[in-house]
């Protein structure tokens, strides 16, 4: 027997839980397998001395350090290191003692006249009457000397290099004898300065290499397996590769856990999510195929990181977009041989920026001016990254090209993709609004004719709504498109409603009780027409939630003083309250503009007083309880309302009084 999906579902009692779950799983899977496959070896089952079962061919251009080259290299390095000369430093210490025991000479002899005169140098210095000028020049002399560093080789020739150095010819032997007997070698081998000297010169070394070019035979099908030929293929990676499954293990944990806390913990739908991150990842695994060697240039810079951010951004939440390109930005710095973490902090920093600067209205120009931007904000992030990565121009400006293009196609893939998730995931964005705002509507051409009061009715409160939306940063175009159409159920009764009557009143001939179930329905008949022209779901709720709870107080208080023990519950709309902002900014706009509408005689002070008035009534009966407008928001649009009323109904000049003045 054939099942049906509904029968299977009861069959194996597969709540919408436990579907979300499989489908998380799932998509998982798939998303880690996508991110895995460019690090499945293309391994070769061969080993030296095996004979070649086919021809093997460079996969891609490379420069390949062969046995040969290696050889070549430690030659060059062995003839640079013997190249280097010892570095000697001078020992400070060696100088005082030195300079310490010429002191303690000249001050034993100028002390102690008795001193041994056996010692010939002191026996020559008794005979002496100038001894402090000999001693300051000796100690000149001597500090120079041992500044300049002596070895033995100096030492030996100290008796050359002491001749242009004494200006006191008289006493030249003596000075001479003095500073050869004490004066000793003060160089040290600074060992520490030699290796550093020499690992400069090593690392300026270029290992020699071979350059391989793509498709270049490595090694004939029947040729024997040499040592130069698996050095090539360790290399290439091509050999006796084993497969990372911890890396698959890990992509799993981190996009699993990923989405279980956006789909759980949140309450955000994934199914978006996974497939644009699943759209990056195939855009990311072509990227990984282009050689890295080319250039060295890291291809994933040219992921479009910012198509994600402003398509989850518009089609669900910028927090649903923040914490998709962390993971998308994980896995794919994963995907990265090399730079990984600086790829992901390049990522992550691009995605943010875009984040910001998507502008909620989805206009085309809108998303274009984002994808612009975020390039140039690509470019900075970039330059922010390679200070404290490799500070070579030579890697920089061929990858500041890449971020540059990212965020331009970026803008594209999202003009292009968007659409599509819009009308396969029924998501309503402003884009889509956009498409009902037109005033050629077929239900607002039918609204025009059919309710005239009542159009113009709406479009005074869309003009109110967009203001008020715009003062609290709300969504002025949601707030606009869903003013038109929160009336569209009067078309069903449109004499009923005051607005379009025009001297005969229908309720003079019914009950309170029958007038208040006309007028209360109208947000039911008008879900009736939305459905059938299709409109979103988000146009439906202003319809149903205008009128929250409200009382229907003319019929109410018509039936209170027919009928005293009349409940105040019988005279009310059925609901819902508003649930989001934009919606209570409707209901507020509804309400001012029919009152402000009934009334006569208008000034600045009478329409404050009525929309104060009006925004209190609306407070008190609790109907903004379940709408996450504040009283600083409300406030906000109050004024925006009145600005925006002020203007339309200002104090006209009567031209019929200025005609008869004429005329007298």
């Amino acid at each position: 027997m054939r099942l049906g999906l509904p029968s299977l579902f009861t069959k194996y009692r597969l709540s919408k839980h436990r579907l979300c779950q499989i489908g998380i799983g799932l998509g998982t899977l798939c998303l880690a397998s996508l991110a895995f496959l460019p690090h499945i070896p293309k391994t070769l089952d061969l080993s030296v001395g095996d004979i070649a079962t086919k021809t093997i061919y460079a996969p891609y251009d490379a420069f390949i350090e062969t046995s040969k080259d290696k050889a070549k290299t430690e030659q060059l390095r062995r003839d640079r290191m013997a190249s280097v000369p010892k570095v000697f430093s001078i020992d400070t210490e060696k100088n005082k003692l030195i300079l310490g025991s010429i002191f303690q000479f000249f001050t034993n002899v100028k002390l102690d006249p008795s001193l041994d005169s056996n010692t010939p140098l002191v026996k020559r210095y008794q005979s002496v009457s100038a001894i402090d000028t000999l001693e300051s020049t000796v100690f000149d002399i001597a500090t120079a000397l041992l500044d300049m560093g002596l070895s033995d080789d100096t030492l030996t020739n100290l008796d050359q290099l002491l001749d242009p150095m004494i200006t006191n010819a008289a006493h030249s032997d003596l000075i001479k004898a003095t500073l050869i007997q004490f004066l000793e070698p003060n160089l040290r081998y600074d060992k520490t300065q030699t290796e550093a000297d020499i690992a400069t010169i090593l690392n300026a070394i270029q290992p020699f290499s071979t350059h391989y070019r793509k498709s270049q035979v490595i090694v004939y099908e029947g040729d024997r397996i040499t040592q130069q030929h698996g050095a090539i293929f360790t290399a290439y990676n091509l050999i006796n590769q084993p497969i990372p499954w911890l890396r698959l293990i890990g992509l799993l944990a981190i996009v699993f856990l990923s989405f279980y806390a956006i789909s759980v913990l949140l309450k955000a739908p994934v199914t978006v999510p996974m497939i644009i991150i699943g759209i990056l990842l195939i855009i990311a695994n072509g990227l990984t195929q282009i050689s890295f060697q080319l250039f060295s240039i890291n291809w994933l810079y040219l992921t479009p990181i910012s198509f994600l951010a402003i398509a989850i951004a518009l089609l669900q939440s910028r927090r649903d977009a923040f914490l998709t390109s962390i993971l998308a930005s994980l896995t794919i710095g994963l995907m990265a041989p090399t730079e990984g973490l600086l790829l992901v902090m390049y990522l992550i920093g691009s995605a943010c920026v875009t984040i910001a600067l998507v502008n909620r209205t989805g206009r085309r120009i809108t998303i274009i001016k984002t994808g612009y931007m975020s390039s140039l904000a690509n470019c900075v992030l970039l330059s922010a990254a390679w200070l404290m990565h490799t500070p070579t121009l030579s890697w920089l400006f061929p990858h500041l090209v890449l971020v540059l293009i990212s965020g331009i196609v970026s803008s594209m893939l999202a003009l292009s993709f968007i659409p599509y998730l819009e009308i396969g995931f029924k998501i309503t964005t402003s884009q889509t609004l956009l498409d009902f705002a037109n005033l050629d509507h077929p239900l607002l051409k039918k609204l025009m004719t059919t309710t005239p009061g009542t159009y113009q009715h709406s479009i005074m409160v869309a003009n109110l709504a967009e203001a008020g939306a715009e003062a609290i940063n709300a969504n002025p175009i949601l707030a606009r498109i869903g003013a038109y159409y929160h009336d569209i159920g009067k078309m069903k009764r449109p004499l009923f409603y005051s607005e379009n009557q025009g001297a005969e009143n229908p309720h003079d001939r019914l009950t309170p009780r029958m007038s208040k179930m006309i007028i209360a329905a109208h947000p039911k008949d008008g879900v009736e027409l939305a459905k059938h022209h299709k409109l979103p779901d988000v146009l439906i709720d202003f319809i149903l939630e205008h009128h929250g709870t409200s009382l229907v107080s003319f019929f109410y208080t018509q039936q209170k003083n027919d009928d005293e023990t009349t409940e105040e519950f019988d005279f009310r709309y059925p609901g819902p309250k508003p649930k989001f902002k934009e919606s209570g900014i409707v209901m507020l706009a509804d309400s001012i503009e029919a009152t402000l509408r009934s009334m006569q005689k208008l000034n600045p002070s009478k329409i404050t007083e009525t929309v104060d008035r009006i925004i209190k009534d609306k407070i008190a009966d609790n109907q903004l309880n379940e709408c996450p407008l504040t009283l600083a928001d409300i406030e906000t649009v109050k004024q925006a309302f009145l600005n925006c009323l002020t203007g339309v109904y200002h104090q006209r000049i009567n031209y019929d009084k200025i005609t008869e003045s004429l005329n007298e």
